[in-house]
């Protein structure tokens, strides 16, 4: 307050500069709203990890190293080329450039509080990422990977005060495709509208349609098929009356979206969850092309889990 100490906090959170930037309250989809400094992409009042402090801090010489594949090795040179005493929070985010889901535009992956920075001093600071610690979970097999990509490498004062940034290629794993033959969560979806998650069926979570005056649509991308199946599975449960429409959709850079129906079916005061075989047209699927699988729940229809034979 006089003077006498440099501050040196940081914020934990991002400070919006307008509330219609942010979706309703109990929308917690930080993804799809757009929510917290890593994914949300506007102009903010103050950023996560902003702080002030009486003097001027440089930053110098980063540098990336893999360290026996499996640790990630940052070195980065902070100065105080001011005229004052004072802590700094060195904060290192990562982005992931290439992926087959939406990737935060950077995470937080490690900080440090550097104290005591004389005028005139400079010191080296060293960071050590697992890179474990750059897995995500993956819908398609089911557990956490480390995707082949560039990782960007961003240390800074705060998100949004970026000093010095520098690129390394991991060589993780590409990820697969769907295999519809294999039990397929309705859960593991890739994006998802007007849905909530409820009990399923033996322990699985089930997709139940939030609002029963609307359509709910659950999409599986990077689906492919070798050989044409004869039926499609799906555990169900409609305590009123419901349905499920099951369609393939196309899309690439040569040709426009398209959609095509494979098949539907009503149920009703179907208590418990049961498995059901939907009639289906596969032939119009075309064997081992990729195509997104979009399913839509409509009125009591629930989910829980399908696949193919």
């Amino acid at each position: 307050m006089f003077g006498e100490a440099s501050p040196s906090g940081k914020l934990p959170m991002t400070w919006y500069l307008d509330t219609k930037d942010l979706p309703p309250m109990e929308d917690y989809d930080i993804i799809r709203g757009n929510r917290t400094y890593q994914y949300f992409n506007k102009e903010v009042l103050y950023p996560f990890g902003h702080g002030l402090t009486y003097t001027v801090i440089e930053y110098q010489n980063l540098t990336l190293q893999l360290v026996d594949f499996t640790n990630l090795l940052i070195r980065v040179t902070i100065a105080n080329v001011g005229d004052r005493i004072s802590d700094e929070v060195v904060q290192v985010y990562v982005r992931q450039e290439t992926s087959r889901t939406l990737r935060p535009r950077l995470q937080l992956k490690s900080f440090e509080r550097v104290k005591n920075i004389l005028p005139g001093e400079k010191r080296e600071i060293e960071f050590t990422i697992p890179t474990s610690d750059l897995t995500y979970y993956d819908v398609v097999s089911g557990g956490m990977i480390l995707e082949e990509s560039d990782y960007t490498i961003l240390v800074g004062a705060s998100s949004e005060d970026i000093k010095l940034q520098d690129t390394i290629f991991l060589n993780g794993v590409k990820a697969g495709y769907r295999n519809l033959a294999k039990k397929t969560l309705a859960d593991h979806y890739d994006d998802c509208k007007n849905s909530y998650l409820h009990l399923g069926s033996l322990g699985d979570t089930a997709v139940v349609v939030l609002n029963k005056n609307e359509e709910t649509i659950l999409y599986y991308r990077d689906v492919m098929i070798e050989e044409t199946p004869t039926n499609f599975h799906a555990t169900l449960q409609c305590k009123g009356k419901g349905s499920m429409i099951v369609s393939s959709l196309y899309q690439s850079a040569e040709k426009e979206s398209m959609e095509l129906k494979l098949g539907e079916i009503t149920l009703s005061k179907q208590d418990l969850f049961n498995e059901v075989i939907l009639p289906m047209d596969w032939d119009r699927v075309t064997c081992k092309e990729a195509f997104t699988l979009k399913i839509v729940l409509l009125g009591e229809m629930r989910l829980s889990s399908f696949y193919t034979e």
